[in-house]
């Protein structure tokens, strides 16, 4: 026997359906409410009635069977006014046995902002070159590394500008990188390993090496130290450190006073040396053997003739200083340095002279002696 079923929420619409959809969920056909409900027999709709009409305004048992029969208009005979009635025999929806409940739409997804390549980049040259510059036998990558990466790093700035994306990595990129630069350039010893090893047992005496400096097929040999080296053919190793005497020579020294540069009136006795880190992990400090601008050198140096007359170093007027003249500095593995001692100039009877210098000035323990033929000093 068909049934009405009539909406709880709006209480307008209504379902007319078989009696075994009982319990299924149906759409209420209200425009207005359009709600969810399970179906239950509010009314059911008889047989048509025998009887004529409604008698005392009433009407009769079944009246509501009769509206709702084929040829009766069931908005009008089953609902009273201003309800709505399904008026499919069985709806749509009851053609399933379970139609599937309304699903909300899935909210979209946010979209994935895209990698900042340089900077992360840029960030990891910045730290492999502040690690290569802790390492004396990697320091060389250090700058080349750190230079890179501060232009990835800023790269990385301006592709994160637009983007919005990765600009706090690309600023650290950028830092990192610039300051490997700046501490590998200015300040290698800032973060030298070293600082924080052990300090050598100096107990034991560097090996010394005699280096052979012409190409007359010399091999290198150990050497005393009471023995005196030619610095004509041979250079002096000490450890890792290697001097060797490159000239000497009777000459004008230049002299430097308020920005003027000038010639000394008098000609002096210039040897000039080259200091040399052989080494392979550790930096290697120098100060020069010569005078400063605090004073004499710290470091024992002497040169005799063959006499034993000690020749002394040229002294300058305090407002001068001379061309050239360093007070010291660091050399890293493969790195060297130049320097110059400046002596008055001996008298001709000699044929050679003794240059004592002591090994303090670039750390090590001993002397370095090295004789100087006269055949070796030029007159320019």
């Amino acid at each position: 026997m068909p049934i009405i079923a009539v909406c709880p929420y709006c209480g307008k619409g209504k379902i007319r359906a078989p009696e075994n959809a009982v319990g299924w969920t149906a759409e209420c056909p209200n425009p207005e409410c359009g709600s969810y409900f399970t179906l239950n027999a509010t009314m059911k709709v008889s047989s048509p009635p025998t009887h004529p009409g409604p008698t005392n305004g009433v009407a009769p048992a079944g009246s509501v069977a009769e509206s709702a029969s084929p040829t009766a208009d069931p908005s009008l005979a089953a609902a009273g006014t201003g309800t709505v009635i399904q008026e499919e025999t069985t709806p749509e929806f009851l053609r399933s046995p379970r139609p599937s409940p309304r699903r909300l739409p899935r909210a979209p997804e946010p979209p994935r902002k895209p990698v900042n390549i340089p900077a992360a980049v840029a960030l990891l040259l910045g730290s492999v070159g502040l690690v290569c510059a802790s390492l004396p036998v990697a320091h060389v990558a250090a700058i080349p590394l750190a230079g890179v990466g501060l232009v990835l790093g800023l790269v990385g700035i301006l592709y994160a500008v637009g983007r919005e994306t990765g600009l706090g990595l690309a600023g650290l990129g950028a830092t990192v990188s610039a300051a490997t630069l700046i501490i590998a350039s200015w300040f290698p010893g800032l973060i030298d390993i070293r600082q924080s090893m052990p300090a050598a047992d100096t107990a034991t005496k560097p090996e010394r090496t005699v280096m052979p400096v012409s190409k007359d097929g010399s091999k290198p040999r150990e050497a005393a130290e009471s023995d005196w080296v030619d610095a004509s053919t041979g250079a002096i190793q000490l450890g890792d450190v290697w001097v060797r005497v490159t000239s000497a020579a009777i000459e004008q020294v230049g002299l430097e006073s308020q920005g003027q540069r000038t010639l000394s009136p008098e000609k002096y006795l210039v040897i000039r040396l080259q200091l040399a880190n052989n080494g392979f992990t550790r930096k290697v400090d120098y100060q020069t053997w010569g005078p400063t601008r605090s004073g004499p050198s710290k470091h024992r140096v002497a040169l005799t003739d063959q006499n034993g007359r000690t020749l002394r170093q040229a002294g300058f007027p305090a407002q001068f200083e001379v061309v050239g003249a360093i007070t010291g500095g660091s050399m890293f593995p493969g790195k060297s340095i130049d320097d110059f001692l400046i002596y008055e100039i001996p008298s001709n009877r000699f044929d050679f002279l003794h240059l004592d210098l002591d090994a303090s000035a670039f750390g090590s323990e001993g002397h370095l002696q090295f004789l100087i033929p006269k055949s070796m000093i030029k007159t320019r």
